[in-house]
């Protein structure tokens, strides 16, 4: 697949996130992460803020 990604232009896109953990894919489908190679190369930035919180505990039969 080819994804311009307009990157000399000033209203490009720095980043493209893929989640399909609800589409065909599941909850165990893998995501895709796409960006520029300047923001790839600036080092290790940990998140500023985690996902997930909706549910406390989920099993194969129910969920808190």
């Amino acid at each position: 697949m080819q994804l311009e990604m307009r990157s000399s232009e000033k209203d490009g896109y720095d980043v493209v996130v893929l989640s399909p953990h609800k589409l065909l894919g599941g909850p165990g489908a893998p995501g895709l992460l796409l960006m520029k190679k300047s923001l790839y190369k600036l080092g290790h930035n940990p998140p500023s803020t985690c996902g997930g919180g909706t549910v406390a505990y989920v099993n194969g039969f129910n969920e808190e």
